[in-house]
């Protein structure tokens, strides 16, 4: 630009950040204070080009018939989409090999230049309007991607289902295990973090690795996982005794991490045109988030206080929507078996934001807790009540004779009047609720049946609203 004596403006030069979501930012900031586009965008790598050529689509602008774009990298993905993008092909190999050199010479105390340079390759294609070099489009190719991309999101789920009931290592470990062949590498080290040594030193090892690493995992090929248990000084990345067996080759470390917490890291090797893909982060972030979860569940005394409040209301100490929906499963299960009636009952506490406005939240919350305490005082033998949002309560009634509906509701109904006169309150204590019998509505899907109810109970509190509505 200063040989062509062009001046260099603000809105020239744009701060990327090197992946492909800033293409419209980008774009903005050349056209402010611009009537017309300009004549080319040159880009610091190829993700940043195919967003800046993404955004010029969607605006109506042709490239490079209208705006010339250029990338850096030569990455396959630029060379297939259309139009191609002109690049720079650089030489990663060789630039490898050079460092290695360098380091070398200096460590031998050989000469060394400080600078070394490897030329790159202009890649001429369509985007800058001079290369002839037209899109490789191959339709399998983008297939396979999808298929892959498809695949990732499915393990990704089954993984994280299976480790929301891993609360011991042995289980999330096994876990790992499972999911770690979806990764295309020749071999694993799992590294964790010191546990003691964290406890001991909270504060300071938190965000970082401690002093000594336990090597926990090796994964094959086969990927069946060798109990290793082995500690070392986290300087040396991997045991000794390791390191010496395996041949000179390159290490991928990998941190596994939740949020600012460090719990240790994953090493992986690579063969001759095996690159890790995007399953390596879900799968190390899961890895990571159950580590936390775990760590977590340490601090409870033992695995079935874990499990208790797992399905627990922390407020009401009712079972929450998770232990509903696991009891709703068993008594629809055995309802038909046995030839019981099965209901489910929807309650809603009315005017519950009446009470946090007014009076505060915790007004609120004991309003919460006297309600949740009625309704488990109602329960008989293998009935539940939950609470599974925040003035929403679920009831499931199991009784060999129908009326069972009509006398909880009887009961339901006295017993909220006998609290609201016991502790009287400057506002009302008041529910609504509906009733939906599952042993009667063969036809309706569990799901259908809770929406029945609800249907059921929005009925009565709409008509409690009209009459408070009248009253005021």
């Amino acid at each position: 630009m200063e040989e062509e004596k062009i001046p260099v403006t603000e809105h020239m030069i744009f701060e990327g950040d090197y992946w492909r979501t800033r293409g419209k930012q980008a774009v903005d900031w050349f056209m402010e204070g611009r009537e017309t586009y300009p004549q080319a965008i040159i880009c610091s790598n190829d993700y940043m080009a195919l967003s800046v050529c993404n955004e010029l689509k969607k605006r109506g602008v042709r490239v490079p018939d209208e705006v010339c774009v250029s990338g850096y990298d030569d990455i396959l993905e630029a060379r297939r989409y259309q139009p191609s993008v002109t690049s720079i092909s650089a030489p990663f190999e060789a630039m490898g090999r050079k460092a290695v050199e360098m380091i070398d010479n200096v460590c031998c105390s050989r000469p060394q230049e400080r600078v070394e340079w490897l030329k790159p390759k202009l890649q001429l294609r369509e985007s800058c309007g001079c290369g002839s070099e037209t899109a490789e489009f191959d339709a399998s190719y983008f297939l396979h991607k999808i298929y892959v991309q498809e695949d990732h999101v499915k393990q990704s789920v089954y993984m994280t289902t299976e480790y929301q009931d891993a609360f011991e290592e042995e289980e999330y470990l096994r876990v790992a295990e499972k999911y770690l062949v979806n990764i295309k590498c020749s071999k694993a080290y799992l590294c964790i973090c010191n546990q003691e040594e964290k406890e001991f030193e909270k504060a300071e090892t938190d965000n970082s690795y401690t002093r000594k690493i336990m090597l926990k995992r090796i994964y094959g090929k086969d990927r069946k996982g060798i109990v290793f248990e082995k500690e070392f000084d986290r300087k040396e990345i991997l045991p000794e005794e390791i390191l010496k067996k395996e041949p000179p080759q390159g290490y991928h470390v990998f941190p596994v991490h939740y949020k600012n917490k460090c719990y240790g890291y994953m090493v992986l090797m690579f063969e001759d045109g095996e690159w890790p893909d995007v399953f390596v982060q879900t799968y190390l972030l899961g890895l990571a988030n159950v580590i936390e979860e775990a760590a977590m569940h340490r601090e409870v005394s033992s695995l079935e206080q874990i499990k208790t409040l797992y399905h627990k209301d922390a407020l009401t100490g009712i079972y929450n929507r998770r232990g509903f929906e696991k009891h709703l499963r068993s008594l629809h299960d055995r309802y038909q078996e046995e030839k019981k009636f099965l209901s489910i009952v929807s309650i809603d506490m009315n005017g519950l934001k009446y009470i946090n406005d007014n009076f505060g939240h915790s007004e609120g919350d004991e309003a919460l807790c006297r309600l949740a305490k009625i309704l488990e005082e109602l329960m008989g033998e293998d009935e539940v009540c939950a609470r599974v949002g925040g003035d929403e309560y679920f009831v499931l009634l199991y009784a060999d004779e129908r009326k069972r509906e009509l006398e909880f509701a009887e009961q339901f109904i006295r017993a909220m009047r006998e609290e609201e006169e016991r502790t009287p309150k400057p506002y009302p204590f008041r529910a609504s609720f509906g009733i939906c019998c599952i042993s009667d509505e063969e036809d309706l899907s569990l799901m259908s049946c809770m929406q029945l109810a609800d249907k059921r109970m929005y009925v009565q509190k709409k008509q409690y609203k009209m009459m408070q509505e009248k009253i005021l």
